[in-house]
């Protein structure tokens, strides 16, 4: 299968991150943050879905539950801090193997609805993040913090080799409220948080003659977990001279 260039949506979070990233030096305080975890349990079943469409016979939908494993995710975050509040971009990346649960079917293409009973491997897939992320902190020391990431997301999924189907690449949208806290020592402050993130598809992967000669195959992800993420970051001074108006350093 040919390569696919990545969407704009991507291209745009990506510009969006760098630019944080580029006015650290404006703001009196910045940080550099490494952040790791596991997705403990989903939330939102993770879905694995196909519409399937063929001329002159109809379309159908196959749908695959997806078993979830505790995915280990690591990542960085950069950013600025403005009084009590963060404003950054996060980069992170995550993999694990999958198992398929129940198939579902629905259609005119397929008879009408039912459900396939079983399981079946996935082998690993693997989930690249990025895009701006917001905190705000309260109290001094040790400060409990709520935030919210928006990222896009390159999921690459790859079957077994002797299943029918390619490895798919789609682009998903992460929306993640995350709520936790930090202890402060010096220019040091460690920490944890749990965060849920809902994905869902932007910009799906598309197969042709897959299942049935000449059909168009579009391939969608929903998923919902739940992670716990520790932290470890670095306060330092961006901007030499004091904010206009006044004002302390964190």
């Amino acid at each position: 299968m040919a390569s696919r260039k990545w969407p704009g949506a991507n291209r745009g979070l990506l510009l969006v991150a760098f630019l944080l990233l580029g006015t650290i030096p404006l703001f009196p305080q910045v940080a550099i943050e490494v952040d790791a975890g596991l997705n403990l349990f989903d939330i939102v079943p993770n879905a694995f879905t196909l519409d399937v469409s063929v001329p002159t016979f109809g379309s159908g939908q196959l749908v695959q539950g997806i078993t979830t494993p505790n995915m280990f995710a690591f990542g960085v975050t950069a950013g600025a801090y403005i009084s009590d509040f963060f404003i950054g971009g996060e980069l992170a990346f995550f993999s694990g193997a999958l198992s398929g649960a129940n198939l579902s079917f629905s259609g005119a293409l397929f008879g009408g609805s039912g459900t396939l009973s079983g399981t079946s491997s996935v082998d690993p897939a693997t989930y690249i993040r990025v895009g701006p992320v917001i905190r705000y902190y309260f109290l001094k020391t040790v400060r409990p913090f709520v935030g919210l990431a928006l990222d896009y997301v390159s999921a690459t999924v790859t079957p077994p080799s002797d299943s029918v189907f390619t490895k798919a690449t789609l682009g998903l949208l992460e929306i993640a409220p995350m709520v936790g806290v930090s202890y402060e020592i010096s220019q040091f402050s460690i920490g944890a948080y749990a965060r849920f993130g809902y994905f869902f598809t932007i910009a799906p992967h598309v197969y042709s003659s897959l299942i049935f000669t000449g059909d168009t195959v579009t391939a969608s992800e929903d998923w919902g977990p739940l992670s716990l993420m520790v932290l470890a970051a670095y306060k330092f001074g961006g901007r030499t001279s004091a904010p206009a108006g006044g004002g302390s350093l964190r």
